[in-house]
């Protein structure tokens, strides 16, 4: 976030991300990592990294957590988000849900222009 020399600066701190004086300097005699450990907890396995929940926020208690591979590359700003079964979801999520093939849906989806519902339905 701070450092214009890395590589990924321009996704973060060009966009004016940045993380919180709590864990960047830390509080009440604690480090910032301390800090951190006390806010979001030990790391629960090695498939696990920190992720903001909300891609335009900041780096802080209330918006970051711990998530795999898996459910960070569905909380980027690309995403698809569509409604399915209910609820808002990633299009990934939703595929996923249907059982169906992702060529299938995604040919549906941008080939034949259905809408998500239609794209989605078993056939």
């Amino acid at each position: 976030c701070y450092d214009e020399d890395a590589t990924s600066y321009d996704r973060y701190g060009a966009r004016g991300v940045t993380v919180c004086d709590r864990w960047r300097f830390g509080t009440d005699g604690k480090s910032g990592f301390e800090c951190f450990l006390a806010d979001v907890g030990e790391r629960p396995s090695l498939e696990h990294s920190i992720d903001r929940i909300e891609n335009e926020l900041n780096y802080d208690p209330d918006n970051c957590k711990w998530s795999t591979v898996k459910e960070q590359n569905r909380n980027r700003r690309s995403t698809r988000w569509v409604e399915f079964m209910g609820r808002t979801m990633s299009l990934a999520e939703a595929i996923e849900l249907s059982g169906l093939p992702e060529a299938r849906v995604k040919r549906r989806l941008y080939v034949y222009k259905w809408t998500v519902d239609e794209a989605l339905a078993a056939r």
